[in-house]
């Protein structure tokens, strides 16, 4: 640990509401409901954060082809076919409002660089999931990334000048889904 930091002694309040294990046969579902971590003022939330249908079965039948194979056909074996199935990554309902952290050019005086650095850092995202099943050799058929509502605001005193222009158009907030 940093030592020399002023903020030294400071604790991390940590809050989980809730996790889940579940496995079935090769298949595995973990997660996490209602994450907080906090310091102060500094905030992170995350309502949801998961990953359902992991599967190492096709892992499992990969391998079992790779031993049963003479030693000059390995050389030959796709290992592309002991890939697991990934399933489905899902983070939703995070909201982080924390101090932006002080780098060696803003803790040294650099007003130039700490004049284009919002204070906070500070950003919510709605939903995010990633799936990426039903593998063919190990490669993912069936490939999903979506992502609702990242909001980000927009500083108002901030001097980068791509913010300065959103600012000059009116917009406060940043919203961005894909």
């Amino acid at each position: 640990p940093n030592t020399a930091s002023d903020e030294e002694g400071k604790k991390l309040k940590l809050v989980v509401d809730s996790t889940f294990l579940q496995m079935d046969g090769r298949k595995l579902n973990v997660g996490l409901h209602g994450l907080k971590m906090g310091n102060g003022d500094d905030k992170i939330e995350v309502a949801e954060a998961s990953l359902t249908g992991f599967d190492w079965g096709s892992s499992l039948e990969g391998f079992g082809k790779f031993v049963s194979l003479e030693e000059d056909e390995m050389a030959s074996f796709a290992f592309s076919q002991l890939m697991p199935e990934l399933g489905t990554i899902r983070a939703a309902g995070i909201n982080v409002d924390v101090t932006t952290p002080k780098t060696d050019d803003t803790a040294e005086g650099d007003e130039a660089a700490a004049a284009t650095v919002p204070e906070r850092v500070q950003f919510q995202l709605k939903n995010y999931e990633m799936a990426l099943t039903k593998p063919f050799n190990g490669i993912p058929t069936d490939i999903t990334i979506k992502q609702e509502d990242l909001t980000l605001p927009i500083p108002e005193n901030s001097s980068d000048g791509t913010f300065v222009q959103l600012r000059k158009m009116g917009m406060e907030v940043l919203t961005v889904s894909y």
